[in-house]
This record gives C-alpha cells, sequence and structure tokens, in this order.
C-alpha cells in the first residue's frame, strides 16, 4: 500500500469508526460549557449583589442550593455594563464536584438563556454519553448571529464524531467562517474551522486550505491533520497527495484519532 493510500485509509478507518473531530488534530480541547455543567454538582446563576454592585450574589440555583453561596468573583466592567443594561442578563457559576473552586461559565443574556435551556433540559442525559443528542442541539446554533452563542456551538462540535460533521445535518457558512478564522482569542477554534471549510467548500476554500497546510507542515502542528483531512473531503485536484504529503509525522505514521457515542434530542424547558 502506497503511504498515499494509507494515509487515506486511515483517515477513512477513523471517520468509519467515530473518531472524534479533535482527534485529527491531537490535542485535548477546553471543557466546553456541557463539560462544565456534568461535571459539576452546584451551578448558580448570579447578578450583583444589590449592596456591592462589585461582587456577586446568587439569584437562582441550578444544581444544588443558593444558601451560604459566596462567588470568588469581582464583577469585571464588562459584566457591569452588561448587566446594567440587561436586568434579565444572568451569570452562570459552576462549582468543580462538589467542593472544588467556583468557576465562571458564561454570560447568560436573551442569546444565550434559550442555549442554557436546552442544555439543563438535556443535562442528565447527555450525563450518560448520549452525545449525539448533544450534537445535534449545538449544530442548530452553529450560524446563530451572537459570537458567544456561535462559539459555544463551535466549541462542543470540536467533540464531534466526524461522523457526524459529514452526515449532511449542519448548515456551515463558509464566507463567515473565513471572517472568522484569524481572529486571535479564537486560535482553538482554528482546527473545526478548518474541517468545516472541508466540508463545505466554495470559492476560494481549497485555496487557503492548501496555503494553510504547506505553512503547518513546516512545523510540528496539531493543525495539520485538520487541514489534509478538509482536503481529502473537498477532492479536487491534487488533493489527495497534497494532503498525504501533510498529514504523517516525522515516523510517517499517520496522526491518532479519538471517538465518542449516540442518542436523540427533546423540547427545552426554560430554567427561568
Amino acid at each position: 500500500m502506497s503511504r498515499l493510500a494509507g494515509v487515506i485509509a486511515a483517515i477513512m478507518a477513523g471517520a468509519a469508526s467515530g473518531a472524534g473531530a479533535c482527534g485529527f488534530h491531537n490535542y485535548t480541547p477546553q471543557p466546553t460549557l456541557v463539560d462544565r455543567l456534568i461535571e459539576s454538582e452546584h451551578v448558580v446563576l448570579a447578578r450583583q449583589h444589590p449592596d456591592n454592585p462589585f461582587r456577586y450574589k446568587v439569584a437562582k440555583a441550578l444544581e444544588g442550593s443558593a444558601e451560604g453561596v459566596e462567588l470568588p468573583y469581582l464583577v469585571d466592567s464588562v459584566s457591569r455594563r452588561r448587566l446594567k443594561t440587561d436586568p434579565n442578563a444572568r451569570v452562570l457559576f459552576a462549582r468543580e464536584g462538589a467542593y472544588g473552586p467556583w468557576l465562571r461559565v458564561a454570560l447568560v443574556d436573551d442569546d444565550m438563556r434559550p442555549v442554557l435551556n436546552a442544555v439543563v433540559t438535556h443535562l442528565l442525559e447527555w450525563k450518560q454519553g448520549e452525545d449525539l443528542s448533544r450534537f445535534q442541539t449545538f449544530a442548530a446554533y452553529l450560524n446563530h448571529p451572537d459570537d458567544s452563542v456561535r462559539m459555544v456551538a463551535l466549541r462542543e462540535l470540536d467533540r464531534a464524531d466526524y461522523g457526524f460533521l459529514v452526515s449532511g445535518t449542519l448548515q456551515i457558512d463558509t464566507a463567515r467562517i473565513l471572517s472568522e478564522f484569524n481572529n486571535p482569542a479564537q486560535r482553538n477554534l482554528r482546527a473545526i474551522r478548518i474541517l468545516l471549510l472541508g466540508l463545505g467548500g466554495g470559492e476560494g476554500v481549497h485555496e487557503q486550505l492548501v496555503a494553510g497546510l504547506y505553512r503547518v507542515a513546516q512545523f510540528e502542528s496539531n493543525l495539520t491533520g485538520a487541514y489534509a483531512t478538509a482536503l481529502i473531503e473537498m477532492g479536487g485536484a491534487g488533493s489527495g497527495e497534497i494532503a498525504g504529503a501533510g498529514l504523517s509525522d516525522r515516523s510517517g505514521t499517520p496522526r491518532g484519532f479519538e471517538g465518542s457515542g449516540g442518542g436523540g434530542v427533546g423540547p427545552a424547558q426554560p430554567v427561568w
């Protein structure tokens, strides 16, 4: 079997066996909003303390009790402005386990609230590994107009089986992905965006992927596998040869894959 054939076979075998998107780019993704809530036994929504606008006070407990909770965070200037202009906004906090440190998870406004409602509704089944339901839920938010919601969706889809990404479920806006690709604050979303570009295609995408692969192939990069996979997915003149040249590491072994599971979707219940 040629080196290129071996590379392509490895990609197809990985996709068929449920390779996670993150498996194509050799890194452990940061915990997502859903991960934080799954791992926590104490989750609350908070607003500014009425007696001290620089401190938080629990407004509602989603998991555990609201009694006696002291959140060790100051209200930053951005959150203060958002909470002042939006009386319905809340800040979501989750504790690591039952007794670990509190973590600030997200600012929940009118755009983020339906996302949180969906997460709370399905959290038990997602804890039990019903990942297909999870990915279907966030696929619906992939093209949301709000940046924060869209980033939450991308982070969740970064954990999806590659088979789910290629299933035709996703509506991919390649122009938007390209416009956001070089945002330095979102570098950790580049790999999933590369995979989505390969699936979505469009004018100029093939050239962008080729240029990107040649750039990262000059050094050890966790984006090499994503670029190669995206090019093979797109097809086109020379895609296989270009991808084959970049996918293997220095030993000639195709990069690793990771995997996950499946389930269904139901209506979300409001958390407030």
